[in-house]
């Protein structure tokens, strides 16, 4: 068989291989573990519905094969996004500030020349443009875009279409972002790897360094849920 590389927009919820067949309507196959973690997935860019309720063609797919198949929107690559501009999306960064920003591929045509520069180049002056990419910007107008070196190795890639930032999102994000890495920082200092690396002076300010992070992520909890009242 021959090797293939795919890129999908899925739905998807976690249920197990059991709940999967009851929600289908089926018998568990008695060679098959009911009690297997995975996804139910509803592919939206293709394929007939083949259950009530769905727009999209619906199947389930193992735990291990769904991780390494598909990241979160929000947590694509560079490549990811690449994949998904290719196939007609909008991609943005969740880092983007601006408001309705997104990138997208222009894919290759030619056009009526529009300028005297070009004109009586090309036959019928149809001027031949490679595909490109291009930007909505926060202006409201579209600019040719080349991402930049932090665009290619982000892992904040969004598809679809953006969400318009608020002063409410932007610390959420902020929120989130600290606890995931004070959640990584608090697993590593009780680890015997962390007291076998790290010098006793970096150890207490390590240790100092996480409290100063819960403290912090207590401040932007406080902003957000006087937000909420406002």
């Amino acid at each position: 068989m021959e090797q293939f590389v795919g890129s999908k927009v899925i739905n998807a919820k976690p249920m197990t291989r059991l709940e999967y067949n009851n929600f289908r309507g089926w018998d568990l196959p008695k060679d098959e573990d009911g009690t297997d973690e995975g996804f139910l997935v509803e592919y939206v860019d293709g394929g007939t519905p083949n259950v009530e309720g769905f727009t999209g063609y619906v199947s389930w797919s193992p735990m291990k094969v769904f991780i390494n198949a598909y990241s979160t929107s929000g947590e694509m690559s560079f490549g990811d996004a690449v994949l998904m501009a290719r196939s007609g999306n909008k991609v943005y960064r969740k880092g983007w500030n601006g408001s309705g920003m997104f990138a997208y591929i222009v894919p290759a045509n030619s056009y009526l020349a529009q300028t005297n520069m070009i004109k009586g180049t090309f036959p019928d002056d149809m001027v031949p443009y490679r595909e490109y990419w291009a930007l909505k910007t926060a202006q409201n107008d579209v600019a040719m875009w080349s991402p930049s070196g932090s665009d290619s190795l982000a892992n904040d890639w969004c598809v679809g279409e953006p969400v318009e930032s608020t002063p409410y999102s932007r610390v959420q994000d902020e929120y989130s972002t600290l606890s995931t890495k004070s959640e990584k920082l608090a697993d590593f200092l009780y680890t015997d790897l962390f007291h076998a690396t790290i010098p006793e002076g970096q150890q207490q300010l390590m240790i100092d360094q996480l409290r100063n992070m819960v403290s912090y992520m207590k401040i932007l909890s406080k902003r957000m849920e006087l937000m909420e009242t406002v």
